[in-house]
């Protein structure tokens, strides 16, 4: 059985009022949708992940203690800013507190792609490390198939190893689209 992993928690963090209405109605039936008055009830120590949808509008500073307060948890958090176009649509601004670089990477000259260019690197880093065991481990399970035939049981064990190499290569494969900026 194949079990994937549970999307982070969607937080509605507005003040009560139109917008937070029309938020709320525009996601109507989102599995996992929440709600919370301020963006402090949610990132904290006891959640772990998610995406916190806040006021576009919201005060300068107070963004910045939000992803302040991000950036100095454990977890994955992504601010999302919330608000009205010009044409009175909603639209949506995920942010991210990203992750720490050293400072004499942001200074490259490169328009501030030099974090991305860091993390493309680490991401295409990581693609070939995790390749190549998974490539031998693909192989010596396929050789272990061929002897087991005669033990239906062992067979139908590998079988699911098999299965689950296969999907961590297609998920590595998919990763292979983001590649460091030329």
């Amino acid at each position: 059985m194949t079990t994937h992993p549970l999307p982070p928690p969607l937080v509605v963090a507005l003040t009560e009022g139109p917008l937070r209405e029309r938020v709320r109605r525009a996601l109507e039936g989102v599995s996992g949708l929440r709600s919370a008055g301020h963006w402090s009830e949610v990132v904290t120590e006891e959640h772990t992940h998610g995406a916190v949808l806040v006021d576009a509008g919201m005060p300068p500073e107070e963004l910045g203690r939000l992803l302040q307060r991000m950036i100095s948890l454990p977890g994955a958090w992504a601010a999302v800013l919330v608000g009205p176009d010009p044409d009175d649509r909603l639209v949506c601004t995920p942010l991210s507190p990203g992750f720490p670089l050293p400072l004499s990477d942001a200074g490259k000259g490169d328009g501030g792609v030099g974090g991305q260019r860091y993390m493309m690197r680490a991401l295409s880093r990581a693609r070939h490390d995790i390749n190549n065991p998974l490539t031998s481990a693909l192989a010596e399970v396929q050789l272990l198939l061929l002897d087991g035939e005669s033990d239906p049981g062992l067979s139908e064990s590998l079988d699911i190893v098999q299965q689950q190499l296969r999907r961590i290569r297609d998920l590595i494969i998919g990763l292979s689209r983001f590649r460091p900026p030329s």
